[in-house]
């Protein structure tokens, strides 16, 4: 569970805006797996996953000192999500250093969203900036949606393996709830999916104390859930909406030299990407 109350302020002698918070977030979870015994040419695994979760969002702004824009702004919102994964994955040896690997994942999300935003200023002289307040929303939805893995490792000898896996995950929709000062971000935001590529090697060299590991990757992203710009009745608020499609790809490196300096060891860490927004969404 987790409790936090802060402030936010812009630092002027004449107040632009100032944000009350208080949050409030609980999770429970409980997982079940079952598997095989590891010493058979396929191994398996399989298992249940059931989580539940609370966020509870009061935020208080109070605007500009300014007396055609003075108003104090309350939100208060509570989302909730309950959702099931039934997954497995089965490892098969195809050859003495060759082995198969396909896994998959069933989820279900149902989540719900009650919140309201209103004007708790009594002279309200700000008003006219949110024509569409009060704003009360009560709303639910259901999502599903099948992840899945492949993939092939080549054990070279005891240190050194190669691998490529392909896999498609699956983020389900929601709501933003930080912000509402128009109705149309009352609207819950849709799954996103990811198509992803990696082709790699991890290696020991045990003679030299040294771990080298390195990795290639392109992943595929399709209705990207991502903190965007929006304007609501023209104003600008920041809340993570369905931004559109975009890839990502690039190389990793991992290297740690145990050197035979006593307690000496040496890390190098290099990452190259390269990423794209290939499609926006309308409006965005």
């Amino acid at each position: 569970m987790l409790n936090r109350s802060y402030v936010t302020d812009d630092s002027y002698p004449t107040r632009l805006v100032e944000q009350f918070f208080e949050d409030k977030a609980y999770l429970i979870s409980q997982e079940f797996l079952l598997s095989s015994n590891d010493n058979n040419t396929l191994q398996w695994q399989t298992g249940l996953l059931l989580t539940h979760d609370q966020v509870e969002h009061d935020k208080t702004t109070v605007g500009l000192d300014v007396p055609i824009a003075i108003t104090s702004l309350n939100l208060q919102s509570t989302r909730k999500s309950s959702s099931l994964g039934i997954f497995g994955q089965a490892d098969y040896q195809l050859l003495p250093k060759l082995t198969f690997i396909a896994g998959a994942r069933y989820t279900y999300e149902h989540r719900t969203f009650v919140g309201r935003s209103i004007d708790v200023d009594p002279f309200a002289q700000g008003i006219g900036f949110f024509s569409e307040l009060p704003i009360f929303v009560d709303d639910e939805i259901n999502d599903d949606g099948i992840s899945g893995k492949l993939g092939l490792n080549w054990q070279l000898d005891k240190d050194k393996l190669l691998y490529f896996t392909t896999s498609r995950g699956f983020k389900s929709g929601g709501w933003d709830g930080s912000v509402i000062i128009a109705r149309t971000a009352t609207q819950p935001f849709n799954e996103e999916t990811v198509l992803a590529h990696e082709l790699g090697v991890k290696t020991d060299w045990p003679n030299i104390g040294l771990r080298f590991n390195a990795a290639l990757f392109y992943n595929d992203y399709d209705n990207i859930q991502a903190e965007a710009t929006v304007f609501d009745l023209g104003i600008p608020d920041n809340r993570i909406i369905n931004a559109g499609a975009s890839r990502i790809y690039g190389m990793e490196i991992d290297t740690v030299w145990y050197t035979p300096i006593d307690d000496l060891i040496l890390e190098l860490d290099l990452s190259l990407m390269d990423s794209k927004i290939t499609e926006f969404a309308p409006g965005n």
